[in-house]
């Protein structure tokens, strides 16, 4: 399940790091700019950038990265067999069709 998406409150960030609200400001600006973190739209929303996250973590990048290859497809007895065609297929095929 999603975690729910919460507003970045300026004012409790300045305060856990003793900085100020500026400071805060510039630094999330800062961090948008370099695309670390994205904000969707005029909110006081923000996420991890995807790809900033899984730059430290390499051993989640890794399992994400074996769970999106292709696997190894082989073909089955049924691929060397002559395809079927349906019944109105083979009636369009028969079918000759005036030029006009």
């Amino acid at each position: 399940m999603p975690r729910p998406r919460t507003p970045v409150d300026v004012a409790q960030i300045a305060e856990d790091c003793s900085s100020s609200v500026t400071t805060v400001h510039d630094a999330l600006t800062r961090l948008t700019n370099r695309r670390l973190v994205q904000r969707p739209g005029e909110t006081t929303l923000y996420r991890v950038n995807p790809r900033f996250f899984f730059a430290q973590n390499p051993e989640l990048a890794q399992l994400a990265i074996d769970a999106l290859e292709a696997p190894d497809v082989l073909p089955d007895a049924r691929a060397g067999r002559p395809r079927r065609t349906s019944p109105a297929d083979a009636q369009r095929r028969r079918q000759v069709r005036p030029v006009s």
